[in-house]
């Protein structure tokens, strides 16, 4: 979680297999929209979107194994800083929520959909809100004892959408989860496959409705502030 406000140190996710070490050198979010997140032990408006990595296999800085990623955050409860990396991550599956609590077949389903989707929007144009949209949902899918609202009407919109159609698509590829080596900095999901044409062919059909409602929405808002 990218925090407006200070987050609350917890028990972060889990993974279930410690794999190779990552060294995160540098990360980046790109325009990022808001999310209020609200429920035990936590009250903050966070930023709502994929960070872009740049990592180094093998826990330490080495230029032949230099590659980049895009992370989506699933530990509400601890933050990372863009820009000042040098973390030591490895990787492994996600597991548990913030809380401990072990997340269902279909909680890591959807999970997996949303981030293989996400990177998608991003690789293919996706504006500020549609990330948020999926950054929110990821949040709301992994937490439902919590409150994940979108910091404007159609990110709300996206939220709810997204993680509502999500289990509909299934299945689009695999992830997996990077963890920092002492569990005090925020975990990320990694996309780690490539769907099958069909499955995004059901994605961009399921969720088209809702962007064409907004581009709607927008373009009304345009027309009468004219």
């Amino acid at each position: 979680m990218l925090a407006l406000a200070a987050g609350v140190s917890l028990l972060g996710a889990s993974p279930a297999l410690a794999g190779p070490e990552i060294f995160l050198q540098s990360g980046a979010m790109d325009n990022p929209g808001t999310a209020s997140i609200n429920g035990s032990l936590i009250n903050v408006n966070a930023y709502a979107a994929p960070i872009s990595f740049t990592a180094n296999l093998g826990g330490a800085f080495d230029a032949a194994t230099t590659y980049s990623f895009l992370g989506w955050c699933v530990d509400i409860f601890h933050e990372i800083t863009p820009g000042t990396m040098n973390l030591q991550y490895s990787s492994g599956a996600l597991v548990t929520d913030q809380g401990g609590e072990t997340l269902t077949g279909l909680q890591l389903d959807k999970i997996s959909s949303l981030v293989n989707y996400g990177d998608y929007l991003y690789g293919h144009g996706g504006d500020s809100d549609q990330m948020a949209g999926i950054q929110g949902a990821i949040w709301r899918v992994e937490n439902p004892t919590y409150t994940i609202t979108g910091g404007n009407a159609d990110i709300e919109t996206l939220i709810g959408q997204y993680a509502t159609q999500a289990a509909t698509v299934l299945p689009i590829g695999a992830m997996h989860t990077i963890f920092d080596v002492d569990g005090s900095t925020q975990a990320f999901a990694v996309a780690g496959g490539v769907p099958e044409p069909g499955a995004w062919a059901l994605l961009i059909l399921g969720f088209g409705g809702v962007g064409a409602v907004i581009r709607s929405r927008r373009h009304r808002g345009f027309s009468s502030a004219v």
